[in-house]
């Protein structure tokens, strides 16, 4: 007869199970077969103690075969109070493990009948061994403990923020500093979209001042460093050649009788007018022919050259004053300047100190809108640029002289024409029966005063009035016509010429659209973020992705704890 035992567990403290169904009686066992152990113990020496709850109380042993097979020496009565054993030992003779059909402590083995049978000390240098183990695991132990405090500190911090999130400042350009734990988390951003008035002046027949809409929204964010890199280029004799660490090296000459230079177009070089910029150099050698420019399509805001630039961190701070926004970043060398490996790391940051140099790291998308929209500074169009939500606030609305115009009647100031149109949609107010000053107009200026009056308006102004329902349906407009034909007439005439009257106004009910959107991921410290809609640019970094990411990886480590076992 053959019994099968399997062996299982893990460390020293093993089970044993055979393939034996019950003891109702005797059965004479020739071979045993282990079929099944753990893969660790696989280099160990195997040997198989018995305990025979006979009279003698005797012991037998055989040595394991490598294939598992127990030859017995003689035929081995199985009764219910007989034990087996395997043992493992290591080429010192050190005990390894044990398994057995009782209880197994260290030494000892206890059958069914719950006596202590022939305890086997185990040797001392398996027992330091043990302990050595016991230490190195309890190490590990503590490391993983310590990276758990971390992760609940992390989702703790992370909880506590969860109602408010991140906000970056407010403006045309806004600013995020991001944790380190936060980095990668997408930023949510919302472009606010206004319109913008062509001319300068008082709006006026004589003075008309088209509205300009926005028909794209191009967003972009960066880190600290606002200079794209470009490509390696050859230009005018020189060669500028992009290293790996963001800075370039500049070999050659100048030919003929113009300046070499490289240009970066297209980039984060944004500045809000009056804005305070730092351009720093990172290179402590003095090249007099060599310079960086900062430029707007018109004008140069900055020509710094580098004999004034001997510093590692150069501050060289200007003040954008200039009516237009920054386009392009040049490095630029003179005429009779030759350069062999001159490296140059040009930075470009916001604020008035120079700051250690760091990698251009940007990115960018412009989102194509449905329709050109007009947007209010008092009520803005938004446009979220990580869901590709558009909300219009605002109505746009043109005058040709076929509309409804009445003649209201005279006004109190010169007896001058009121007249009265519907608009096409209906206006918020937010006072009743009072004048709205908020819209746009490219031909009249828009009242000021917002009392219920209409005595109150002047020549060539014009308002919205409110009604008791808190909208406005009805434009106002003071006109030097003597009659509604007449100003329907020159209204006709205005379009025909390509300068219809034209006005934009809040809606009472605002509707939404859609674009595709894009998701910007936050980078760890600083992040500049700015979009073109001609408004603000709302940022927010909301940690609830960083509570996920802490309790995701605290289930991790909780499980990792759960696995380990102390045993050497």
């Amino acid at each position: 007869m053959i019994i099968n035992l399997t062996i299982a567990g893990a460390g020293n403290i093993l089970t044993l199970s055979d393939s034996f169904a019950g003891y109702a009686g005797e059965h004479q066992a020739t071979q045993l077969q282990i079929v099944t152990q753990p893969a660790w113990l696989t280099p160990y020496t195997r040997r198989a103690e018995f305990s025979l709850a006979d009279a003698t109380r005797s012991r037998l042993w055989s040595d394991v075969l490598p294939d598992g097979t127990i030859q017995l020496t003689q035929a081995l009565t199985i009764r219910g109070n007989n034990t087996v054993q395997i043992v493992w030992y290591d080429s010192a003779g050190n005990i390894i493990a044990k398994s057995s059909t009782a209880i197994y402590m260290i030494g000892a083995s206890i059958n069914a009948l719950n006596e202590i049978e022939n305890p086997l000390p185990e040797p001392m240098g398996s027992m330091l061994s043990r302990i050595s183990g016991a230490e190195s695991n309890i190490t590990a132990l503590q490391s993983d403990m310590t990276q758990v405090k971390t992760d609940v500190a992390t989702a703790l911090d992370a909880f506590n923020g969860l109602t408010q999130g991140i906000p970056g400042t407010v403006g045309t350009l806004s600013q995020l500093t991001v944790p380190t734990a936060y980095a990668g988390l997408p930023i949510d951003v919302t472009a606010n979209i206004v319109a913008s008035q062509a001319g300068t002046g008082g709006p006026s027949p004589d003075n008309v001042r088209p509205i300009v809409g926005v028909g794209t929204v191009r967003t972009a964010r960066a880190g600290k460093n606002l200079i794209r890199t470009v490509a390696t280029t050859t230009n005018n004799g020189v060669t500028f050649t992009l290293q790996s660490d963001g800075s370039y090296l500049l070999n050659g000459t100048p030919s003929g009788t113009g300046y070499s230079y490289l240009r970066v177009y297209d980039n984060m070089l944004y500045a809000p007018k009056g804005a305070t910029l730092t351009l720093s150099f990172n290179n402590p050698n003095v090249v007099s022919g060599v310079s960086l420019v900062l430029r707007t399509q018109t004008t140069s805001v900055g020509n710094f050259g580098a004999a004034s630039n001997a510093a590692s961190v150069v501050n060289r701070v200007i003040t954008d004053t200039t009516t237009e926004n920054l386009t392009f970043f040049e490095i630029r060398v003179a005429v009779g300047t030759t350069l062999t490996n001159y490296y140059i790391k040009p930075q470009l940051e916001y604020g008035s100190v120079g700051t250690s140099f760091e990698l251009y790291n940007g990115i960018q998308s412009t989102a194509i809108l449905p329709e050109t929209v007009y947007g209010l500074p008092a009520t803005p169009n938004t446009l979220n640029v990580s869901n590709g939500l558009l909300t219009l606030r605002s109505a746009y609305q043109t005058f040709n002289g076929t509309e409804a115009w009445t003649l209201s009647g005279n006004t109190g100031v010169g007896g001058i024409g009121l007249f009265v149109v519907p608009l096409n949609a209906n206006a918020y107010n937010p006072g009743v029966s009072v004048m709205s000053n908020n819209m746009v107009c490219n031909m009249y200026t828009v009242l000021q005063n917002t009392g219920n009056s209409l005595t109150q308006m002047t020549p060539n102004t014009c308002v919205l009035r409110g009604h008791s329902s808190g909208i406005s349906t009805s434009f106002y407009l003071a006109a030097s016509q003597a009659t509604a034909d007449d100003l329907k007439a020159y209204l006709a005439a205005q379009a025909t010429a390509g300068t219809p009257l034209t006005i934009v106004y809040p809606l009472a009910v605002p509707r939404t659209l859609t674009v595709p959107g894009f998701t910007i991921p936050a980078l760890p410290g600083l992040n500049n973020i700015y979009s073109d809609g001609g408004g603000n640019t709302d940022t927010m970094l909301s940690p609830f992705g960083g509570l996920a990411n802490a309790v995701s990886s605290l289930a991790t480590r909780v499980s990792a704890l759960e696995a380990i076992v102390l045993h050497p």
